[in-house]
């Protein structure tokens, strides 16, 4: 039994890996849907649209590149993470600047 305790704890670390990525490309996934649907409805203009999916073209390589070794360092969590959170705030900024489109 505490065999498998020690193996279950050594491989913890790699499965909370695993986990945070997964979690990396949902929100990611989520970012794009929701910057095509704002485009579909007007809410972002084409200029915007451009800008936002190609930010979102770089996070998908910044994720692909953190893979890559099949670990996640704590640099690599940050870079990513804050990656999402900038275009995250960007999007809301041009959803909400109030212009008609």
């Amino acid at each position: 039994m505490k065999k498998y305790l020690f193996i279950l704890f050594m491989l913890l670390p790699f499965i909370s890996e695993a986990r945070g990525s997964r979690e990396m490309h949902d929100q990611q996934r989520k970012q794009e849907k929701i910057i095509q649907k704002a485009y579909r409805n007007g809410q972002v203009t084409e200029n915007e649209y451009r800008k936002l999916m190609e930010e979102q073209s770089i996070i998908k390589k910044t994720i692909e590149l953190a893979e890559r070794d099949g670990f996640w360092t704590p640099d690599e969590k940050k870079r990513v993470s804050t990656k999402l959170n900038r275009a995250e705030k960007r999007l809301k900024r041009y959803k909400n600047n109030h212009e008609i489109y």
